[in-house]
């Protein structure tokens, strides 16, 4: 079996399979023609069949009113702010051992309390046996083959088997399905909002934009979700003799708790009139929740608490699509032994770690 690849450079390639995986509900595809259904379809589809590209992206993620949570545990900032841009090629190889290569520049930005990084310079390329990695003035490139029991350090796990031939098979999509995504079978249409806008000119071709938006408050809010939430309390022993009174005031709390929720995810995808690909995706993620409606449900002064407020964006556009022929190793690198590569991940990577468990990759 395929193995999940987990480097953060595909992240996007999960919300590019959000919008047309739930938009073949029933063949209905919300609000969108029967048309625009399978303009949409086509090209996701299409899209997955892509075997190289070129890619620019970015990342930001910003946490705000996080001073609650750091009254509880003080090593938490009161705000976090991470930015990454970044680009290079990416070239799937079938029938290789490791049939991925890719290449990425990338600059980070973060700031969480009195630690901070500015403008930091992360390249790292995995091709061919190697995985090269920024070291300490110097590029170092690790052999694949000190890790075939564990993860590769910044990039996870890797796909293996020569069944990798393109982005579906690489991220197993043919085993996943609408059921997945929502088991309950619960009618979303009233949540979301899929709709196409009109043309670009974008990337030296016409644009087809498509613009996904779920409510997420409304759902949190909806008698389907809480009801989930009643059955959820029984199963916990939320209620009768063996009722745990904590486990129950929790509960209890939950719809005040969500009443001030106010969130939303936008993904807008971008399709080529040309040659029916996916070229650019933007992800938006909102998400407000008002601490204070807590407080002033158990007589406390809601006006103390300040809301925490989360909005992640990422954006990706890919060039060259099916174009890319290789993926070239950084220059005057210098090549670790398999002992030297375990010792090195051993003694754990400084500030590649750091980036890592604040992106939680």
């Amino acid at each position: 079996m395929v193995k999940r690849f987990s480097a953060f450079v595909l992240v996007f390639l999960l919300a590019l399979s959000i919008a047309p995986l739930v938009s073949a509900q029933d063949n209905t595809c919300y609000n969108l023609s029967a048309a625009d259904c399978e303009t949409i379809n086509s090209a996701s589809a299409n899209t997955y069949t892509i075997t190289s590209f070129n890619q620019t992206f970015s990342v930001d993620l910003n946490i705000t009113g996080l001073e609650v949570a750091a009254m509880f545990a003080p090593e938490i900032p009161g705000s976090i702010s991470f930015n990454v841009d970044g680009s290079g090629p990416f070239v799937i190889l079938p029938g290789s051992e490791v049939p991925v290569e890719l290449a990425l520049d990338m600059v980070v930005n973060s700031s969480m309390g009195v630690d901070s990084l500015s403008n930091v310079s992360v390249p790292f390329a995995l091709v061919g046996d190697y995985l090269y990695i920024p070291g300490t003035g110097e590029t170092l490139g690790l052999p694949l083959s000190a890790f075939d029991d564990g993860d590769l350090p910044v990039v996870g796990e890797l796909p293996s088997g020569a069944g990798v031939t393109n982005f579906g098979s690489l991220l197993g999509l043919d085993a996943m399905s609408v059921d997945s995504v929502n088991p309950s079978g619960t009618d979303l249409t009233g949540f979301i909002n899929y709709v196409r806008l009109p043309d670009q000119d974008l990337m030296g071709q016409t644009m087809y934009p498509f613009q996904f938006n779920v409510d997420v408050d409304a759902i949190l809010n909806s008698p389907d979700f809480m009801a989930m939430i009643n059955s959820v309390s029984g199963m916990l022993g939320a209620s009768g003799a063996e009722a745990d009174p904590t486990v129950g005031i929790v509960l209890q709390l939950i719809p005040t708790l969500l009443a001030g929720v106010d969130s939303d995810v936008v993904i807008t995808q971008y399709v080529g009139a040309n040659d029916n690909f996916i070229h650019k995706l933007t992800f938006d993620f909102g998400f407000a929740i008002d601490l204070g409606v807590l407080a002033g449900a158990t007589g406390g002064d809601s006006a103390q608490i300040p809301p925490v407020n989360i909005d992640l964006t990422f954006d990706v556009e890919l060039s060259d699509i099916n174009q890319v022929s290789s993926v070239n190793a950084p220059a005057n690198a210098r090549l670790l032994s398999e002992e030297e590569a375990r010792a090195f991940a051993e003694q754990g990577m400084g500030m590649l770690d750091g980036l890592g468990a604040m992106g939680g990759f």
